[in-house]
């Protein structure tokens, strides 16, 4: 049912929509239309569609002059296909979603197949490839401090803590070469040795880092032979 003008008032059943979208707003029944007078903006007297889906708005199309059941995807977030060229986004118009995006949103690994969301190995490898990295990293750092944290000795007659960083390492080096002993940190203070003790504390220091290095060298191939991301996160190593 269209409307027609008239010499005569007319009674009429508008419905009125909002201007830029056509979203169906409200009716207002009873209304007079005066003789010779058109409708008012954004209205019409076609009637309204009878059924109205769940998640779905009634929206007037103007230039086919009719109702149309239109799903609302406001709200939502439109994933992007192509994530080289696209982003996602959050609907907020009635528009169509864009070839380009889909409601279904995808796993952290997923890429689209043309179809669906699949996973994509290419970027469970590169996942992998960085966690591994990141651990062997992390290893890196305790193996390192777990050396300069130093050994226990008792050369002097008593449990000492024998620091283990460069220049400590140096220091015992040269004690030990110098044919006459010579100072080594012990428990923090630099403590003189003979020639035979500096030389066990230079053997003890190089078994130190030997047995750490070894054992840095372990979990590094076991982080790289790891063929998966849970398998990598198994792996500790405590400070």
């Amino acid at each position: 049912m269209s409307f027609t003008h008239s010499n005569e008032d007319q009674t009429v059943t508008l419905h009125h929509y909002k201007k830029n979208t056509g979203e169906y707003i409200d009716t207002e029944a009873n209304r007079i239309i005066k003789r010779g007078g058109g409708l008012p903006a954004s209205s019409t007297v076609i009637p309204r569609i009878d059924t109205v889906p769940d998640g779905h708005v009634e929206v007037f199309n103007e230039d086919l002059n009719n109702w149309n059941s239109v799903k609302d995807n406001r709200g939502l977030i439109a994933y992007t296909k192509i994530t080289e060229t696209h982003e996602n986004y959050t609907i907020e118009a009635l528009d169509p979603i864009p070839s380009t995006h889909t409601l279904s949103k995808p796993e952290k690994n997923d890429s689209w197949d043309g179809k669906k969301w699949s996973e994509d190995q290419s970027k469970i490898s590169a996942e992998l490839i960085l966690l591994k990295s990141k651990k062997a990293s992390d290893f890196s750092i305790i193996c390192g401090n777990r050396i300069r944290s130093g050994f226990v000795s008792n050369i002097l007659g008593f449990d000492g803590v024998c620091r283990c960083n460069r220049d400590d390492q140096e220091k015992m080096r040269t004690a030990k070469e110098s044919g006459e002993g010579g100072k080594i940190w012990v428990n923090e203070v630099f403590t003189a040795h003979s020639q035979s003790e500096a030389e066990t504390v230079y053997n003890l220091a190089i078994g130190h880092i030997d047995a750490i290095t070894t054992e840095y060298s372990d979990k590094y191939s076991e982080i790289q032979s790891a063929t998966t991301r849970a398998a990598v996160e198994a792996i500790t190593w405590p400070e």
